[in-house]
């Protein structure tokens, strides 16, 4: 798991005074990286040429989010198969309510830039949290 805060700036707000559906993408995006970087493994698989890239976003939005707020984005491994990586990514306000949840699916492509099926360190790259149940209950969707 991973988290990290970003606080809501002007270039995130929209006409109507809140955070623009789209930044979140963004925000979502930071958490990604931050999660895939813990384990280690992301600049050894970035300088092999493989690219982590997201093919389905499912998101939520309960309750707006406005100027100056700060969020918390926690990123978590959902579920993992041969092919693809589902994370689980929500974002909170200051008083820790939920925001915007997320599941997004992402797959790996080679540097020809076609989808390939996960090898032993990618995986270990999503999955380096053994302790953890929701890592174990996705390790087990593996096959």
């Amino acid at each position: 798991m991973s988290q990290i805060n970003v606080e809501v700036q002007v270039c995130h707000i929209d006409a109507f005074g809140h955070v623009n559906n789209a930044r979140f993408l963004e925000f979502f995006e930071a958490g990604k990286w931050d999660f895939f970087g813990k384990s280690g493994k992301r600049q050894a698989l970035l300088d092999a040429g493989y690219a982590l890239v997201v093919t389905n976003a499912q998101v939520s939005y309960v309750r707006p989010v406005k100027l100056g707020d700060t969020l918390n984005i926690t990123t978590s491994l959902e579920c993992i198969t041969p092919r693809e990586v589902q994370l689980r990514i929500e974002a909170r306000n200051a008083a820790g309510k939920m925001c915007v949840t997320s599941l997004m699916t992402h797959c790996f492509l080679d540097k020809s830039g076609r989808p390939i099926e996960l090898n032993d360190d990618m995986i270990a790259a999503m999955t380096f949290e053994c302790g953890d149940h929701t890592q174990d209950r996705a390790i087990a969707n593996l096959f």
